[in-house]
């Protein structure tokens, strides 16, 4: 068979990590090579670091997302001032007192939004809180639509505290960006796997032809769309 290639750099991360833990499943299925303790460990080694580059590619897909939860919440913030202001200006006495009770309640947070979001998220919280009284409640049910807008403001604030968990449980496993994460493991890969393959393959084909032609097949699929696209590239 032909020499293993090494992988392209143009490889992007999340197909690097899908082309590597393509790798972890084929070291499973092929039982023979395992004896072999080198291949062994560079296949931990590649194992390992394809977990990481998957909890950094994670991590990075929630950074993305927390300004867009943040401007969730902003947006039923905003919605709820706006509708009690305007129900405090109704020429019908149930609906702007109980609308003058609450702004007497969510006056306290006007300007929240403006806050780090650790700071924005507890005043949330005790905004929250406040509405769950028994003369909020009574005063919200006299003004349609607003309790409404104070649910989506709850499942606003629990949406980015989910997102911010995830966060920090990514934080904890690895502070490695993504990038960083492929670098270390592309080295691995085409300076360990790929060379130690092609020698195995050379002394012992009958164990390690097989596996070789998988993860040759799969680098050499991964190697033509980097190809297909820096042709795109150029042509634009």
């Amino acid at each position: 068979m032909n020499q293993v290639s090494k992988v392209s750099n143009g490889i992007q991360v999340a197909e690097f990590a899908h082309l590597t833990g393509k790798f972890a499943t084929w070291y499973d299925e092929y039982p023979a090579p395992k004896e072999d303790r080198f291949w062994t460990a560079i296949n931990t080694k590649v194992s390992d670091l394809t977990s990481k580059l998957v909890v950094a590619i994670n991590k990075s897909k929630v950074i993305s997302r927390l300004p867009e939860a943040d401007a969730r919440r902003d947006a039923a913030l905003t919605a709820i001032f706006s509708a009690l202001e305007g129900y405090s200006r109704l020429p019908i006495a149930e609906k702007s007192q109980a609308a003058a009770a609450l702004l007497l309640v969510a006056n306290k947070y006007r300007g929240i939004a403006r806050l780090d979001l650790a700071s924005e998220s507890a005043q949330i919280e005790s905004f929250l809180t406040d509405l769950q009284s028994d003369e909020a409640k009574a005063a919200l049910k006299a003004l349609d639509g607003v309790s409404s807008i104070v649910t989506e403001l709850r499942e606003a604030e629990d949406s980015f505290k989910a997102e911010e968990k995830t966060l920090t449980v990514g934080k904890t496993e690895g502070g490695e960006s993504a990038t960083e994460v492929r670098k270390t493991l592309l080295a691995v890969v085409n300076d360990e796997l790929v060379p130690y393959l092609n020698v195995a393959v050379r002394l012992d084909s009958a164990t390690y032809e097989e596996v070789a032609k998988k993860i040759s097949h799969e680098i050499n699929e991964a190697n033509s769309k980097v190809l297909q696209r820096s042709k795109k590239t150029v042509s634009k």
